[in-house]
């Protein structure tokens, strides 16, 4: 006689989500709670902003809730107070509490430009768990800083002399950079082996340089000769990057570290 199948295993029901037992209403410090959307902030890295928020206890005990911001860095907010004591909403005494959110990320390139969906969030002392949360768009701005360093410092040539330049993306958003060389005489030509270019937040790009006088020396007493580099971001590389010629303008250049050669 042969064996029936077993009957398919019944699974467990869902656990009911606990409910809330406090709620958080947020706002900008000028502006009435919008009930209906998500707030939203934005900020340029190392500068400060704020947003207010009420926390409520709807719970039927007396209870302390300790205030986080979970979705980045901890030491990129502050909570003006961190933990408020309420007594249950609907009885004598202070049921409710504003509290003032710091938002303050950091000039950094870890600080990246983007939106960043972040939750404000309060814990149950009394309970220990999560008593409320409310979301909260934050826009990290971007903003261009770079740094550029030429190796060697000074350099020997007749024909041509040779460097390395390397540039640093010290901001928090991709950035294009085009490089260009300029001596106090106008009589030097720069070459690059590396077009405009775009360099990641906090990454480095190295480019190989060459640096020719304006005629060939075999014999005499060297001269030395200054130069210095331009790192051009914006719009002045993107126009270096479509351009069929270079040009020698330096409007709006970032002077980098001078070098000297010598022939």
């Amino acid at each position: 006689v042969p064996v029936p199948p077993a009957p398919p295993a019944q699974p467990f029901p869902a656990q009911p989500a606990e409910p809330d037992t406090a709620r958080i209403t947020l706002r900008h410090p000028d502006r009435e709670a919008d009930n209906d959307g998500t707030l939203g902030l934005s900020v340029e890295p190392g500068q400060r902003d704020r947003v207010m928020a009420l926390v409520r206890n709807q719970s039927g005990i007396v209870d302390n809730y300790d205030l986080r911001v979970e979705g980045m860095p901890q030491d990129w907010w502050s909570i003006y107070p961190g933990t408020v004591y309420l007594v249950p909403f609907g009885t004598g005494g202070t049921y409710e509490q504003e509290v003032e959110i710091h938002i303050h990320p950091p000039r950094s390139p870890e600080a990246v430009a983007k939106l960043w969906e972040l939750e404000v969030v309060a814990h149950s002392k009394a309970q220990g768990r999560t008593a409320s949360s409310a979301p909260m768009g934050l826009v990290i701005e971007p903003y261009t800083e770079t740094a550029t360093t030429i190796r060697p410092q000074r350099a020997k040539g007749r024909r041509k002399a040779h460097y390395d330049v390397a540039v640093q993306n010290k901001a928090n958003a991709p950035v294009l950079v085009a490089l260009e060389g300029e001596d106090t005489d106008d009589e030097l030509d720069f070459g690059f082996n590396r077009p405009p270019h775009e360099i990641p937040p906090g990454k480095t790009v190295e480019s190989g340089m060459q640096v020719r006088p304006p005629k060939q020396i075999w014999i005499g007493r060297a001269t030395e000769r200054r130069f210095t580099i331009a790192t051009l971001t914006g719009e002045k590389a993107f126009c270096r990057a479509t351009a069929k010629a270079w040009s020698r303008s330096l409007t709006s250049a970032r002077i980098s570290p001078s070098a000297a050669w010598i022939e």
